[in-house]
């Protein structure tokens, strides 16, 4: 049997999730650098007649000759408008798409791993105050402050405090706080920016993309902070805008800035990611992964050795106490192989 290999996190649900996030900007970047090299390739087309343009464009991007066997019957490839995606539109228009897409995904992924990660806490069969409690919990990860009447990113703190395991903070406290993107002094600065992202995601989603108050209140907030490496992350604050934003009128994205903006989230999902981790749903996690598996190839004559062994079966580096891990597996019925 093979051993675990560590994770980037301590729950799989956050590996899936980073894994998701790296999967869409793998796909951005290249597919922006296609559609700039057809579009370049194609302007020595823009002053052919239609009929000619239509022609030439067929030619070089849709003949058999000039495509491998297995792309020549995609669904749809023939009904393709290669002359406006090319020649007539402006790449500003299409910048524009491509950056819609990316900001509706990072936020679909963030949400989508959110709830994932509250089933950590509560999983199912859950009862009806547990389950209110979880969405108040999902709400307060996306919030700074309560002025929206919500519960805010202090309370889940708190709630996390009052679940904290000892034993966890003794045995991997020191591994996951020191993870590269864990920013848990920083967590409200990185809300402010994530507000700000996700009410021009809402412009685009529910208000046809247009600015509202909700937007100008949470850029007006963000813009406050701005200053010497005002979220602490040594890098520039991400600008999802390309034009100063004017209440009524159509936002206009910037794609680098909204590539930027998954830097945040990450830094979000890692600092989560621990905490919740080090609370007694990161000893239920373990718990239930350890009784769901035989490995003998954990097994040691040095019982600290096997501790660390079992704790890397799980994914887990860093283990700083073996002996409280091993009391914690006792109490909650894993024995040592």
């Amino acid at each position: 049997m093979r051993m675990s290999q560590a994770r980037k996190f301590f729950f799989r649900c956050t590996d899936e999730a980073a894994g998701r996030m790296t999967e869409l900007f793998d796909f951005v970047w290249p597919t922006v650098s296609a559609l700039v090299f057809a579009r370049s390739k194609s302007y020595k087309y823009k002053d052919m007649s239609p009929s000619e343009r239509r022609l030439a464009l067929t030619k070089a991007f849709q003949s058999p000759r000039n495509l491998r066997p297995e792309y020549r019957d995609i669904a749809g490839l023939k009904r393709a408008s290669l002359e406006k995606a090319f020649i007539t539109s402006d790449w500003s228009n299409q910048e524009q798409i491509v950056a819609r897409i990316v900001l509706i995904n990072i936020f679909a992924i963030y949400e989508g791993w959110l709830d994932d990660l509250m089933d950590e806490i509560y999983p199912n069969p859950r009862t009806k105050s547990q389950d209110n409690i979880r969405k108040k919990m999902i709400d307060s990860c996306q919030f700074y402050d309560t002025s929206n009447g919500k519960k805010n990113w202090t309370w889940m703190m708190r709630q996390l405090g009052a679940a904290n395991s000892l034993v966890m903070a003794v045995c991997f406290g020191k591994s996951l706080r020191e993870k590269r993107y864990y920013s848990g002094e920083n967590a409200l600065k990185l809300l402010v920016c994530y507000r700000y992202f996700k009410e021009l995601r809402n412009s685009i989603i529910h208000r046809n993309g247009r600015v509202n108050q909700y937007l100008e209140t949470a850029a007006s907030n963000y813009e406050k902070m701005m200053g010497p490496d005002p979220l602490g992350t040594k890098m520039d604050p991400p600008i999802g805008v390309g034009r100063p934003l004017v209440l009524g009128q159509e936002v206009t994205l910037s794609l680098f800035g909204v590539v930027g903006f998954n830097d945040i989230v990450v830094r979000l999902m890692t600092t989560l990611d621990a905490e919740v981790g080090l609370t007694i749903a990161g000893e239920d996690a373990i718990v239930r992964f350890l009784k769901s598996r035989i490995n003998r190839r954990s097994v040691s004559g040095d019982r600290n050795v096997t501790a660390r062994r079992m704790a890397n079966e799980y994914g887990l580096v860093g283990l700083q106490d073996p002996a409280a891990f091993i009391q914690m597996l006792n109490g909650r019925g894993v024995r040592l192989p």
